[in-house]
């Protein structure tokens, strides 16, 4: 499924009816919605891109998967709804051709559970929210700043981010679907400090649990200290945004059990966000850590907390810390939590001839 909402079964199956029977997914029938209704400036500067999340949709709508969408996905979809309730207010038998039984089926059985939460409203009425193309935005986008995205990037690029700001907006998720010239800007893909920091989070945790970074961190069958991590992260830090030639400062804070790094660019000091390492060796995880952090997070435009682990147990004790305190609590989803899995790795033996 495309769509993580309520109602999402129902919305995944008539979007891909509408699809079949606007001949999707035949090459020349996208390429003639591409061309007369979908938004001029991406379909002119990244046709293929356009195509292929057009068949993606087309795809995605059809399983029961999750499927995670980008910008690009909620552009097109939004043009393609936009088209298919243009044709519902032209064509006299539209539910008769784009609603199957399957999904007159579902909209009986919705109507039916809808009824019994609100016994007031009319059966008509209720029926019609299932029917009425145009409103389906309502219950499939949580947002649509993704319309405004040019005008926030002018605003962000002249450094007003009040709205962006205010409305919570991450600019870097739609960053795909700015003009050239903009995107051109931001070589790495991102147009925030955040995004790159968010970038530098996953660079390394990659290097530490994928390849061979986590060897630094042992000294023979002990894990080092906060000042030789210190020491190492200072480093790759500094090698890894050098080779990608973007200019950012940082200031590290070093306690016992963690490492703080509060980054933030020469030309505007004001903007910083923070990449916190926290060591839980002989700590006991509780809740008022989580207030902690978010007390801290709130000094700063953006925060990264990165627990880190020397073995299994401590692993499993973050992962139980992190579903108890955080992914239970809506409020607290919105704290950047990771970890750093640097427990030694088993060498495999050779083969014995």
């Amino acid at each position: 499924m495309i769509v993580c909402v309520s109602h999402s079964e129902f919305y995944n199956h008539v979007i891909h009816f509408f699809m079949e029977v606007e001949g999707f997914p035949k090459d020349e029938k996208i390429k003639t919605f591409l061309m007369k209704y979908a938004n001029k400036m991406l379909v002119k500067e990244q046709f293929d891109k356009c195509f292929q999340t057009m068949r993606e949709l087309f795809y995605w709508t059809r399983d029961s998967s999750y499927h995670y969408m980008r910008g690009f996905h909620e552009v097109m979809l939004y043009d393609f709804l936009i088209y298919i309730a243009s044709l519902q207010e032209k064509i006299l038998d539209f539910e008769d051709r784009y609603f199957d039984p399957v999904g007159l089926e579902m909209i009986t059985s919705l109507v039916k559970t809808d009824k019994e939460d609100m016994p007031e409203e009319s059966l008509d009425l209720l029926q019609e929210y299932y029917f009425d193309v145009g409103g389906y935005e309502d219950g499939i986008f949580q947002d649509t700043d993704f319309l405004d995205i040019v005008t926030l990037c002018n605003d962000h690029t002249f450094k007003d981010d009040n709205l962006i700001k205010r409305l919570g907006i991450n600019m870097d998720y739609y960053f795909d679907i700015l003009p050239r010239d903009i995107r051109n800007r931001y070589k790495t893909g991102h147009c925030t400090l955040s995004g790159e920091i968010s970038a530098l989070v996953g660079f390394i945790k990659e290097e530490i649990e994928h390849r061979d970074l986590y060897k630094l961190f042992w000294h023979h069958k002990t894990s080092v200290g906060m000042s030789k991590m210190k020491f190492i992260l200072d480093h790759i830090i500094l090698f890894y945004f050098q080779k990608l030639e973007i200019d950012i400062c940082w200031d590290i804070l070093e306690t016992d059990n963690s490492l703080t790094f509060i980054f933030y660019k020469k030309r505007d000091q004001d903007i910083k966000v923070m990449m916190k390492l926290i060591g839980i060796q002989n700590r006991i995880l509780k809740e008022e850590m989580v207030n902690n952090m978010f007390s801290e997070s709130g000094q700063f435009n953006n925060s990264f907390f990165v627990f880190l682990a020397s073995n299994k147990e401590e692993k499993k004790c973050i992962i139980d810390f992190i579903s108890n305190y955080i992914y239970k609590d809506h409020i607290r989803l919105y704290l950047n939590v990771t970890i750093f899995d640097y427990h030694k790795r088993s060498v495999p033996s050779k083969n014995k001839e």
